[in-house]
């Protein structure tokens, strides 16, 4: 999720616990992140060193500080995640694995452990149904955000695009 201070959730109340979701990280106030239990990165492979710059920053000024990491990337380079020193890889969709780690009960998650990975690893996968998927909050496009976003590729400024998630034909990924 991608917000900003003029998305109606950017801080919100879930579980005793305040959320803030951003597209920012700023390595250069690693100090500001200091007071958060839990950093979840979302991450295509093009952007897998600047998150592996954010987890070992954040791992160097709070150690205890957990930070997992989904997208893409850790799709299908998890092993490589979980070497950098991940806490948790998230597999396919993460909103139920990220729900379950805020709350700390990882055990409802042992149906979603990855079999490759050996079981004292965090190494999830899931998929959503229609229905949670629908539930899902669209990311903020508008001009401001798109704006200030910085993915660069062959020198160009882009930015991404989640044009389906799943298959409408019931395939299995």
């Amino acid at each position: 999720y991608l917000c900003y201070e003029d998305y109606p959730l950017a801080k919100t109340k879930f579980l005793e616990s305040t959320l803030f979701y951003t597209d920012e990280f700023r390595l250069g106030e690693i100090e500001m992140y200091r007071p958060f239990d839990l950093i979840g990165i979302s991450c295509l492979t093009p952007q897998a060193h600047q998150a592996y710059a954010i987890l070992k920053a954040v791992k160097r000024t709070n150690p205890e500080t957990q930070v997992i990491i989904g997208g893409s990337h850790a799709r299908y380079y998890a092993a490589e995640c979980m070497a950098q020193g991940f806490d948790a890889v998230c597999m396919g969709d993460g909103e139920r694995i990220f729900e379950a780690i805020m709350k700390g009960d990882t055990d409802t998650l042992n149906h979603l452990r990855h079999p490759y990975f050996s079981a004292n690893t965090l190494v999830f996968s899931d998929c959503l149904t229609e229905k949670e998927m629908n539930a899902c909050l669209i990311p903020v496009r508008t001009e401001r955000y798109i704006n200030r976003y910085q993915y660069i590729l062959k020198d160009r400024l882009g930015t991404t695009l989640v044009n389906s998630r799943g298959c409408p034909m019931r395939c299995a990924f």
